[in-house]
């Protein structure tokens, strides 16, 4: 029979006090344009994937 147990490290890796420091926020909201650039790129690509492509669509791309 193979018993069941837990890994410690993995179990307290998400604990509650183990929070990003300020200067990881800090690059997050640094990088936080970019990735708001990505997802309405990917947004745009997903509108026109859904239909056949118009101009719109690829201006909005």
């Amino acid at each position: 029979m193979n018993t069941i147990v837990t890994v410690q490290e993995a179990v307290t890796a998400f604990a509650d006090w183990n929070e990003p420091t300020d200067a990881e926020l800090d690059a997050i909201e640094s990088e936080m344009p970019l990735i708001l650039a990505d997802v309405d790129l990917i947004d745009a690509q997903i509108i026109a994937m859904d239909h056949t492509p118009n101009e719109v669509d690829t201006r909005r791309v």
